[in-house]
């Protein structure tokens, strides 16, 4: 799934609004804080993963930033994890969700699901969701490069890395879906973002074809 021109373009004339947070941070109720360090907010503010990786690279070999103990590719995807993890933070709980945490509360179950056709269900009918899928499997995807060198290395046994993945960076989103099942409120936000099946689907399916 890719985004179109326009919701790139979204996303980058955000970036460099970021500096607005380097003195403080918000905090949102469904996310670690981002990691803050200098070197961190250097490259925060940067468009291109190509860019930010280049400058990663010259700040290693620069011993700007240490790579005593510990794997140059694993290193170099720790920062750019942390600098992703800095950015996506304040795109999608402000520029996307800013004024409706129920659809991101929402968002993050049906992306914790990790069903390729639900997610595309959702994209298609929600715009801001799409976005979320794309960014969040973006940071997916630097995170289990990770795992899977401490894997290989045996560093770490083999894991389920989606399970992993979804337990660190959603562990106080996961508090809030608790409280919701044990009040019944997870009833009702489930009802309110159903995607209805049509006529057609329901045949199908009952003749188990799909």
């Amino acid at each position: 799934m890719n985004l179109h021109k326009e919701e790139i373009e979204l996303i980058n004339n955000y970036i460099p609004t970021l500096q607005r947070y380097f003195k403080d941070n918000n905090n949102y109720k469904y996310f670690k804080s981002p990691f803050v360090e200098k070197f961190i907010l250097k490259f925060v503010l940067l468009n291109s993963d190509d860019q930010i990786i280049s400058k990663i690279i010259d700040k290693i070999n620069d011993n700007i930033i240490s790579n005593e103990d510990i794997f140059f590719s694993f290193k170099t995807n720790i920062i750019l994890f942390l600098i992703k993890y800095y950015q996506y933070f304040y795109i999608i709980n402000e520029l996307l969700y800013d004024d409706n945490e129920e659809e991101l509360f929402y968002c993050i179950y049906i992306y914790s699901k990790n069903d390729e056709n639900i997610i595309l269900n959702y994209s298609k009918k929600y715009f801001k969701m799409k976005i979320f899928f794309y960014l969040i499997d973006d940071l997916f995807k630097i995170f289990k490069k990770n795992i899977d060198i401490l894997i290989k290395n045996e560093i770490l046994s083999d894991e389920n890395i989606f399970k992993l993945f979804i337990k660190n960076i959603f562990f106080n989103w996961h508090i809030f879906y608790k409280k919701t099942l044990e009040d019944e409120s997870f009833v009702n936000i489930e009802k309110k973002y159903e995607i209805k099946k049509n006529l057609l689907y329901k045949m199908v399916c009952s003749h188990n074809l799909c």
